[in-house]
C-alpha cells in the first residue's frame, strides 16, 4: 500500500502532465486558428482574382458554384476571426479568474461555475463579452456582488474555451467544403470547355 508522500508525488506528477498537454493544446490550437485564417485568406485571394477571367465564369452553373466557393471560404475566414475574438476574450477572463483567486477574499470563491440557464445567459454574449463586468475593488467589500461577479466570469470563460473548439472545427468545415466546390466548379468549367467547345 501506498503511503502519503507517494500518493502526493503521483498526484503532483499527474498535475504536471495535465498541465503541459493543456498547454499543448492550446498552442496547437493558436496555431491550427491562425494556419486557416491564412490559408484562408490567400484561397479567397485567388478566386476573388478570377472574377477578371471571363472563359472560366462563361457558363451559368460555374457561375453558381464559383459564388458559393467564394462565400463559403469568406465564411471560413470569419469564423476563424470569430474564434480568435473567443480565445482572445478566454485568456482574459481567465487572467481575471486567477488574479482575483490570489486575493484573500477570492480564495474561498467557487472553482467551478454552478449551472447557469440558457435564459440567464446567452452564448452570443459569451463569446463577445463587449461590456465584460469585470471584479473591481469595490466588490470585495460586498461578498454577494463578489460570488455573482466572479460566477458569470468562471461562466463566460467556459463558454469562451467551448465556443473557440466549435467555432474552429466550423472554420474548418467551411474550408474543406469551399475546396470541394472548387474542384467541382473546376470540373465543370473543364467539362464545358471541352465538350462543349467554347
Amino acid at each position: 500500500m501506498q503511503n502519503q508522500e507517494d500518493l502526493d508525488a503521483q498526484e503532483s506528477s499527474l498535475s504536471k502532465r495535465c498541465s503541459f498537454w493543456t498547454d499543448q493544446a492550446t498552442t496547437k490550437l493558436g496555431y491550427s486558428i491562425d494556419i486557416f485564417i491564412g490559408v484562408g485568406i490567400v484561397f479567397l485571394g485567388f478566386l476573388l482574382a478570377q472574377t477578371n477571367n471571363g472563359r472560366l465564369l462563361s457558363s451559368n452553373i460555374v457561375c453558381i458554384g464559383y459564388l458559393v466557393t467564394v462565400i463559403l471560404a469568406a465564411i471560413s475566414v470569419a469564423l476563424g476571426l470569430l474564434a480568435v475574438l473567443s480565445r482572445l476574450t478566454d485568456f482574459r477572463l481567465t487572467s481575471h479568474i486567477l488574479s482575483v483567486r490570489e486575493t484573500k477574499a477570492g480564495s474561498a470563491l467557487a472553482q467551478k461555475p454552478s449551472n447557469y440557464s440558457k435564459k440567464d445567459f446567452k452564448l452570443m454574449k459569451a463569446i463577445f463579452p463587449f461590456n465584460v463586468n469585470l471584479i473591481d475593488d469595490e466588490d470585495y467589500g460586498n461578498s454577494d456582488v463578489l460570488n455573482s461577479k466572479f460566477e458569470k466570469i468562471l461562466c463566460q470563460a467556459k463558454y469562451c474555451g467551448k465556443a473557440t473548439w466549435l467555432l474552429h472545427q466550423r472554420q474548418i468545415e467551411a474550408f474543406i467544403i469551399s475546396i470541394l466546390f472548387f474542384l467541382l466548379t473546376f470540373c465543370s468549367w473543364f467539362f464545358y470547355v471541352i465538350f462543349l467547345g467554347n
